[in-house]
């Protein structure tokens, strides 16, 4: 009889975790009973979710706080939601992403005496929380049986667990974009960024140093949506590079850019780990990405499929572009490196690790 396993995640809205979360729960379900436990609904899921996983929302819509008491209110009832959930269901292995969702994965499992792992997908020294989110961290995390992160930048912050419960797994790649990849795709003067357009993915920098580049038979296309989409807009008019710019907020197909593109630039401040840059590389993309903590300098070997450069360097970024550009033998042989670097992170090889943790405690 199979075992039961339950992932505890905010939602199957968009995000790095509920996409990771998704493409690993499609993977086990040919192995374990696969439940999808939400914190609560989405109403636009992105994800193709296989049919035999079950999904529990703990609520409606979003439980939103004011004060520590509601949050504690509202956290405590989440908490009784999962905790009678895995008892009901009788499921033998939590498995928690993001912080809230540990924290409750960690309360639920010891209240049901299962084993729970509980896996941390942001750069905790950037993703700073407020005392009382840091003071439950503190008291749950080290309770957990295995602590997963993405960088040995992260686990070096987590000395206050068990140096044999921490382990470093990367992200996978999606199934259903490695599916999509499709070399006979004609390549077209595109550089492509994938990312929210916010403040932390800077997409300022790259317009900066793609108005510098003066070419008019090159287009930048930002793909996705975000609280600075009117002003990054406003910035490529004042730049004169509106007509060359393609914003094509969120869509469901992005691998029609990737397939298409020329180029991928990343100019994110902080990552926990850089699911685009992971799939431009298996898109077989040459980069240019920021050399911010933590992710690229993992990913990124430079001068072989791509290069690094100082955050918020838009100078340098636009001559490490203007590189690639004009030479077609560079982007040549860092695209055959790239597709190398990403065979690591397909999901075959990322779920095989999970699945080594699994079975250790179940």
């Amino acid at each position: 009889m199979k075992k039961k396993i339950g992932f505890v995640i905010p939602s199957l809205g968009p995000g790095g975790a509920e996409r990771v979360v998704v493409s690993l729960a499609n993977k086990l379900i040919c192995k374990y009973n696969i439940h999808l436990i939400l914190l609560y609904k989405e109403s636009n899921i992105l994800y193709n979710v296989d049919e035999r996983i079950i999904i529990h929302n703990c609520s409606e819509y979003l439980l939103k706080s004011t004060n520590l008491y509601q949050a504690f209110k509202n956290n405590y009832k989440t908490y009784n939601v999962i905790s009678s959930y895995t008892k009901n269901n009788k499921i033998d292995c939590l498995i928690g992403f993001t912080t809230t969702s540990n924290i409750l994965t960690v309360l639920s499992a010891k209240s049901n005496k299962i084993p729970c792992i509980i896996s941390d997908r942001s750069n905790p020294y950037v993703n700073q929380l407020n005392w009382f989110w840091k003071t439950i961290r503190y008291l749950t995390y080290p309770l957990c049986n295995y602590l997963v992160v993405q960088t040995q930048l992260s686990k070096q912050f987590y000395a206050f667990i068990k140096k044999d419960k921490l382990k470093v797994l990367p992200n996978p790649l999606s199934k259903d974009l490695t599916e999509k990849r499709d070399s006979y795709v004609k390549k077209e003067n595109i550089i492509l960024y994938v990312a929210r357009l916010d403040e932390n993915k800077s997409q300022d920098t790259l317009l900066k140093a793609f108005s510098k580049l003066n070419l008019t038979d090159w287009k930048l296309v930002l793909v996705g949506d975000g609280n600075k989409r009117t002003e990054y807009e406003a910035l490529a008019k004042k730049l004169n590079i509106y007509d060359r710019v393609i914003f094509t907020g969120r869509i469901n197909n992005p691998d029609y850019y990737y397939n298409r593109a020329k180029i991928f630039a990343f100019t994110s401040k902080s990552e926990g780990f850089p699911n685009a840059l992971i799939e431009a590389l298996y898109f077989g993309l040459p980069c240019v990405s920021t050399n911010c903590p933590s992710g690229p300098s993992e990913l990124i070997d430079e001068g072989r499929n791509g290069y690094l450069v100082p955050v918020d360097d838009f100078d340098l970024l636009h001559k490490k572009l203007n590189l690639l550009i004009n030479d077609e033998k560079l982007r040549y042989n860092f695209s055959k490196y790239a597709k190398e670097k990403s065979k690591q992170y397909h999901v075959d090889e990322v779920s095989k690790k999970w699945e080594f943790l699994i079975k250790d405690l179940i």
